[in-house]
């Protein structure tokens, strides 16, 4: 008998070993609070997207018991947290109660949306307990609604609409752009004007080196009197531009007043010579460059006196 009774008692030791190493949580669970209620639940049956609605969370527990709820760092998916309410704890008759008020959105298009949550007991040691609420649902208010009409007829027909001109805009801008114009114009007006005189300036002597230029060399080459007259009528001009003088109805006399130079009287002589007096001289060529670089010392003079302006 004493053999079959050691038997029985080395098996009940060896059962209870092997349920404490599969079961780990049974030797703890002394310590969870017998009291304990734990309980999550939406204020309202349902919510529109983007509204906020409040969930209500209370723990009730041994005073002696230490939890903790979730604060703004815990993910509430699928909702989000916009603000929390925590109330003082009441303890009645041995029991505490713990409560939180959160107000929670969510931007779910699901047709219904579950929420649990945690606490964490703390005890004396290292180790955390974590207990979850049952879930609570909420349903969401669908606001459009696909209903699908069979009867719908497609119309293609293109539909003129008429067209408005947007006036005010139009007045804005060109009330704008002729600030600016005016705006430029005070800062940069006088240098424009100076740079577009000089600009003709520069080209009108261009063109008259180019003119008399081509007509001096059929002088040379026919002796033309009408090429003499020609090149002795865009000269005069040309002096009009650049001094702002009537050379155009001065005689040679009096353009020899104007500018004294001893080569220039009688380049004029020869070439009077040659339009009233049909003596051509076989030197008239160089006359017309007497007159050629008498009008481009001229030009350079008066340039300066420009820039300085």
């Amino acid at each position: 008998m004493k053999i079959k009774i050691n038997a029985k008692i080395k098996i009940n030791k060896k059962n209870i070993l092997l349920v404490f190493v599969l079961f780990p949580c049974l030797l703890f669970a002394q310590k969870k609070d017998s009291l304990m209620t734990i309980k999550g639940q939406f204020l309202n049956d349902s919510l529109q997207i983007g509204v906020p609605v409040q969930f209500v969370f209370y723990i009730k527990h041994q005073p002696k018991t230490q939890i903790l709820l979730p604060d703004s760092t815990y993910n509430f998916f699928p909702f989000e947290l916009r603000k929390r309410t925590y109330f003082t704890t009441k303890t009645e008759k041995n029991i505490s109660t713990d409560s939180v008020v959160y107000d929670l959105v969510s931007f779910e298009v699901q047709p219904k949306l579950f929420l649990k949550l945690p606490i964490w007991l703390s005890p004396e040691k290292d180790s955390v307990q974590v207990i979850w609420s049952k879930p609570d649902s909420i349903a969401v208010q669908q606001l459009v609604k696909n209903d699908y009409n069979p009867n719908l007829k497609s119309n293609t027909i293109y539909q003129e609409s008429e067209q408005y001109f947007n006036y005010p805009y139009w007045v804005a801008g060109i009330i704008v752009l002729i600030l600016v114009i005016l705006l430029i114009w005070s800062l940069l007006g006088k240098r424009i004007i100076k740079a577009y005189t000089m600009f003709q300036f520069n080209t009108r002597h261009s063109i008259f080196l180019s003119e008399f230029a081509r007509l001096t060399n059929r002088i040379k080459t026919r002796q033309s009197l009408d090429d003499i007259e020609k090149a002795i009528t865009i000269w005069k001009k040309h002096l009009e531009q650049i001094e702002n003088k009537p050379y155009s109805s001065y005689t040679s006399k009096e353009i020899n007043q104007q500018l004294t130079d001893a080569k220039l009287v009688e380049a004029l002589k020869n070439i009077d010579r040659a339009v009233y007096g049909q003596e051509i001289s076989e030197i008239i060529n160089e006359d017309f460059l007497v007159l050629r670089r008498l009008s481009i010392n001229r030009f350079e003079i008066r340039k300066e006196q420009l820039r300085g302006l």
